[in-house]
């Protein structure tokens, strides 16, 4: 199997596992092939209407894709905000050595681009507020130091070492962003 598995190589016992803990039937699975993971990433669709996002890791999938499933569950099941800015937590089931996330599926991706700066500004301000809620020792952000408008773009950042340093300190690792930018 390579990294990312396939619908057909999810055992028939896993499948009724599933089926069982939502109590209906897929009748349609559609493989999403985006993201940056070797996760297998479905949208199942279930005799009753019910259609779910599946992550799914599993046992060839690399430490890092498995760290990584590990952390987005743990996030999933202990930071309720993420509810309020992206798809709602719908369960987990592990059988054997595969083991399911369970997302709401959200049907209708809207373009957004090019960004007005009202939108900009409203997904910064979201953004800031999911991190100002998440615990401590999770981020040290607790307001927002800079808004993104097209007077304050990244590169101006480069222009000020003031407004530099305050957007670095919003990240975990400010030398690093500090860094990147200048790349």
């Amino acid at each position: 199997m390579n990294n990312r598995p396939t619908w057909k190589q999810v055992p028939k016992l896993a499948v009724e596992a599933v089926e069982s803990k939502f109590a209906s039937k897929i009748v349609e699975v559609q493989p999403m092939h985006d993201g940056y993971s070797p996760m297998g990433t479905f949208q199942l669709t279930f005799q009753n209407g019910t259609h779910l996002f599946a992550k799914i890791d599993h046992a060839e999938n690399t430490a890092k894709g498995r760290d990584a499933f590990r952390a987005e569950l743990f996030n999933y099941q202990n930071i309720p905000q993420l509810s309020k800015i992206g798809p709602k937590y719908a369960g987990v089931l592990k059988f054997e050595e595969w083991h399911f996330l369970f997302l709401e599926w959200i049907p209708d991706r809207v373009v957004t681009p090019p960004w007005t700066p009202e939108q900009v500004t409203a997904v910064v301000d979201r953004l800031v507020h999911f991190h100002s809620t998440k615990p401590a020792k999770f981020f040290g952000m607790t307001k927002p130091q800079l808004k993104l408008r097209p007077q304050h773009n990244w590169r101006k950042l480069l222009e000020s070492e003031n407004e530099l340093d305050s957007w670095s300190r919003l990240f975990e690792d400010p030398f690093r962003e500090r860094a990147w930018l200048r790349e």
